[in-house]
């Protein structure tokens, strides 16, 4: 495995735990300040926005060496969110804590996926974004875990520990990277053409329809614990179990996905993807939560096998189109967080999350009538 990989596997991991003890540790923090649910919606809704702002900066950087250098200070991003989450004496400080965070999700989502696109050739490269996004199933189910371990200490606390993890990783990369110029120069015969923007609509099409499926999974991610302690009394680790469950089920589709066969139709994967788990997630919300925790599996694979799609569908511009696709998603996020706060105050947080197979349903519509051109 080279450089550009093991760095973005790495890196994404690290992104994928901090993002995920959010989760579980978001009822704490709406305890300790008392909020109300749109007012704690901002938690998740200024990340995102500023998610938006941090891939929207990057979207035009595709030089290697450059998008090595957005990757280490994305992850010193999250050290320096959670310390100051940490210090935190008020509710505002921690949102100013916040945009910290969402910065580095939109620094290190360029990075991670352009590198595994410019580090793979064609043929493997739908196994790595795979792999890579396996990596972030691993960090979903591990992070939870690591909140019912220490659910005995403060949500403070808890976050800072993982906190010198980041720092750490960031400081050592950065020295590693400087030493690794060689290899970098290596890379470089695979940039693409400077390109930045979106020609097309068919381009647009696959940023919305990958932008639709992200609100649904960070939907379910973020609100699953909240939900479970509302509507089943569940408490933290209880809670935090669920989750665990739900990215277990995450980790396998992405594991499975990757041994699927290169000329299997990605299209049609990507379309039963949605489908099921329209059906999953409101059986889980109406009927029984069990099918919440396995709408996981089903929403697993449409992440990298999008990621593969773009790079079949437009070969030449695939590093411009996900980059777009990051900083839409992100604008979509906010108003998405925003939206349930203020419809879970409204109408109660198992309504407001019907959204997400809306959202699904929406994504499917629009990849439908896409044409399949390349035979993806």
């Amino acid at each position: 495995m080279n450089y550009l990989l093991w760095v973005s596997f790495f890196s994404l991991f690290i992104l994928g735990f901090g993002d995920n003890i959010r989760g579980p540790l978001f009822p704490e923090i709406i305890q300790t300040f008392n909020l109300s649910d749109s007012r704690a919606a901002w938690y998740f809704a200024l990340s995102s926005f500023m998610s938006f702002i941090g891939s929207f900066m990057v979207r035009k950087i595709k030089t290697i060496s450059h998008l090595l250098l957005i990757l280490y200070a994305g992850v010193l991003c999250i050290f320096l969110s959670f310390v100051i989450q940490y210090w935190a004496s008020s509710y505002d400080v921690v949102l100013f804590g916040v945009l910290f965070f969402g910065v580095s999700v939109g620094l290190l989502g360029v990075a991670q996926n352009n590198l595994v696109i410019l580090g793979t050739s064609p043929k493997n490269r739908s196994r790595m974004l795979s792999y890579l996004h396996s990596m972030y199933g691993v960090a979903s189910l591990l992070a939870p875990l690591f909140v019912a371990w220490l659910s005995d200490q403060k949500w403070q606390q808890i976050i800072l520990h993982f906190a010198w993890v980041a720092l750490i990783f960031g400081i050592i990369g950065l020295i590693y990277n400087s030493r690794q110029k060689d290899s970098i120069l290596h890379f470089s015969q695979f940039q693409e053409p400077v390109t930045s923007r979106l020609e097309g609509v068919s381009e647009l099409k696959i940023s919305v329809v990958i932008s639709l499926y992200v609100l649904a999974e960070i939907m379910m991610g973020t609100r699953l614990a909240q939900f479970m302690r509302k509507y089943y009394n569940y408490d933290l680790s209880e809670s935090s179990l669920y989750v665990t469950l739900l990215f277990v089920f995450v980790l396998l589709g992405r594991i499975l996905i990757s041994f699927t066969p290169h000329h299997y139709n990605i299209r049609k994967q990507l379309l039963f993807s949605l489908i099921a788990s329209v059906v999953l997630i409101l059986f889980g919300l109406f009927v029984h939560p069990l099918a919440l925790v396995l709408s996981g599996f089903s929403l697993a694979p449409f992440y990298p096998l999008s990621m593969s799609y773009i790079s079949q569908l437009f070969p030449t511009k695939s590093t411009t189109i996900v980059s777009w696709t990051l900083s839409i998603q992100g604008f979509c996020i906010v108003l998405m967080h925003l939206g349930v706060g203020q419809m879970a105050d409204y109408v109660g947080l198992k309504f407001a999350m019907v959204f997400a197979p809306i959202f699904l349903l929406g994504s499917f519509i629009i990849l439908l009538s896409m044409k399949d051109a390349k035979s993806a």
